[in-house]
């Protein structure tokens, strides 16, 4: 990855990160921790961004109809990607690493394990869901 395509991943993850971090504390009325805020400002470690940005799809799993509009709305108006294709992109990271068949990192077998305790998730069935428990059993074997 080229040194500005890596910066400009940085800024948009930071950015979806804070803007969903955002949208979820209005909805629960609690205040963002101003700390947590810096800390994702100041990152510039990718995997850690990533790994946030996969939290933040998590915790949006059940949003639907009016949140789910006014989510995707708001991420449009900041030019950043929707919630559907954050969402596709992590459904493609999860068949690549279960064709790879081996968890290489802690944050693929998080990203694994939180599809894996969605029992309504499509991302997962029949026998790459068999595949992944699998492989997170091996990975945690280790």
């Amino acid at each position: 990855m080229s040194p500005s395509a890596r910066m400009n991943e940085l800024d948009q993850l930071k950015r979806f990160v804070l803007c969903v971090y955002e949208f979820i504390e209005q909805l629960s009325g609690a205040h963002m921790d101003l700390a947590a805020a810096a800390a994702i400002e100041a990152s510039s470690s990718l995997p850690g961004l990533r790994a946030a940005s996969s939290d933040m799809i998590e915790c949006t799993q059940d949003f639907d109809g009016g949140m789910l509009a006014q989510l995707e709305e708001r991420l449009a108006s900041q030019n950043l990607p929707s919630l559907a294709l954050m969402r596709s992109r992590q459904g493609r990271l999860i068949a690549e690493i279960v064709a790879r068949g081996e968890i290489r990192s802690e944050d693929e077998c998080r990203l694994i394990l939180s599809v894996l305790s969605d029992v309504d998730s499509l991302i997962l069935s029949g026998t790459n869901r068999e595949i992944a428990e699998q492989l997170v059993a091996d990975f945690n074997g280790r």
